[in-house]
């Protein structure tokens, strides 16, 4: 008697942009790793009936991203991307707002976004920052001229970087934003691969500001108003007060893609004990 086994592993490149996903016995949460200061889910918000969002609950349990005028609240929507909830802003009036929290002080910083953009026009992600300049801002925006998408860390007018895409992808992706403050520099990670790097601030300075940290808009003059909203959405928002080795990176970014990327499934088993398959196979 024999038996026939078939193995088939299939890579299921994503229309989405977010990658491959394929299947593991085990993955490593982002609160298995230290230094978690934020862990934003869209399985984790306050809504209304209509799902309007008043607060995104920060999972760490420090500050979380609220907003109170339900005109400018975001919508909660369900089973986006493999099944699973995005945060979704209008891009003309809907922002969460965490307040003056989550500075980067002296520390390294890596953030993880998986989100989408509708547009290419000016926009914001995240920042901590203002439209009328200051000192120790930084954010991930687009301002709406040609080089697209980029993270920026502004130390004085004269002693700031701007790391720039040259592009602003309008698909969705699993993003990861590294200031590193060991070896100066930051970089900009889409899906997984480097996609930009450039010389960062000093290591020792620390960025500390009074402005709000905002998901979806930029802070207007006087940090009373808000402009630059982003059309699009975000599905969740991971930040550690650290650069991550890359053996950490990888292993988040997996978590990542195998979260939201649509899984691969064969089936159940067949077994033939002799003789051919009755099955066809195809690869395509």
């Amino acid at each position: 008697m024999f038996k026939y086994f078939y193995l088939l592993v299939l890579f299921l490149f994503l229309e989405t942009g977010l990658g491959i996903s394929v299947v593991q016995a085990q993955t490593t949460t982002p609160n298995q790793l230290p230094n978690l200061v934020v862990w934003l889910r869209a399985d984790s918000v306050v809504k209304d009936l209509s799902n309007h969002v008043s607060s995104w609950v920060n999972c760490v349990g420090d500050s979380n991203f609220n907003q109170i005028n339900p005109a400018k609240q975001p919508l909660w929507v369900d089973n986006i991307w493999n099944g699973k909830p995005v945060v979704r802003f209008n891009g003309t009036s809907s922002f969460l707002s965490a307040g003056d929290n989550y500075d980067v002080g002296v520390n390294s910083r890596t953030v993880f976004l998986v989100a989408k953009v509708n547009n290419n026009s000016a926009y914001t992600i995240y920042a901590k920052s203002n439209a009328s300049g200051g000192n120790d801002r930084f954010g991930f925006q687009n301002d709406g001229n040609s080089s697209g998408l980029y993270s920026f860390y502004v130390v004085t007018s004269t002693n700031y970087s701007l790391l720039y895409l040259n592009r602003s992808p309008t698909t969705a992706n699993i993003w990861g934003d590294v200031a590193d403050r060991n070896s100066q520099q930051i970089r900009i990670y889409q899906n997984g691969a480097l996609s930009a790097s450039m010389a960062g601030p000093a290591s020792g300075y620390s960025f500390d500001n009074p402005f709000r940290f905002l998901l979806g808009a930029y802070n207007g003059p006087g940090d009373t108003s808000t402009t630059r909203y982003l059309n699009g959405d975000i599905a969740e928002m991971i930040i550690y007060s650290n650069t991550l080795p890359d053996s950490s990176r990888n292993q988040i970014e997996k978590y990542l893609r195998f979260k939201y990327a649509p899984q691969i499934n064969l089936g159940p088993d067949i077994v033939q004990n002799y003789g051919f398959c009755p099955v066809k196979l195809r690869a395509g």
